[in-house]
């Protein structure tokens, strides 16, 4: 176990020689795989949501630790991270209250993310392809409100709600 700290700590020291843009990819990887897999999922186990909940951000969680260990070999799946993440948390959305939960709060950093990340063209299509992406998510959900499920207690809002900031 020593060996293993010891070797991600010497892998974040090492990234100041990378650029700006890879070490910023390299944060999103990594938090999105510490939060996924070591706070939301067991917080998650707590609360009566849908299995589907937890399987998909697990997924997000792994997707994470494979982006992050695939840059630290050089091999930078910026796209693939981005559009998967966007995916994951479309198919979450409505098992997890859509608005009325916390999961309106995952698509802010995925906001910042082809700001930071993206150069060129992609940045300002995949920010605008984000930002209709949402709002669809609401004007369905504002459609078809039984597409929603939701919480079984007031006390399962309030972690998922605490959870999520």
């Amino acid at each position: 176990m020593g060996r293993w700290l010891k070797s991600l700590s010497d892998a974040w020291e090492s990234d100041g020689s990378q650029t700006l843009q890879v070490r910023l990819y390299r944060l999103y990887c990594a938090t999105t795989c510490i939060i996924c897999l070591c706070v939301c999922v067991p917080m998650n186990a707590l609360q009566n949501l849908p299995v589907w909940v937890n399987l998909g951000v697990g997924t997000l969680g792994l997707l994470g630790g494979f982006c992050y260990w695939a840059s630290r070999r050089e091999r930078h799946y910026y796209l693939l991270f981005f559009l998967s993440f966007i995916v994951l948390m479309d198919l979450v959305w409505f098992w997890n209250a859509g608005t009325y939960g916390s999961i309106g709060y995952f698509f802010f950093p995925a906001m910042i993310y082809p700001l930071a990340v993206c150069h060129g063209r992609l940045r300002w299509p995949l920010t605008v392809l984000l930002a209709l992406n949402v709002v669809g998510l609401m004007l369905v959900e504002y459609r078809y409100p039984s597409l929603l499920v939701l919480y079984k207690n007031p006390s399962d809002r309030l972690v998922d709600l605490v959870l999520g900031v």
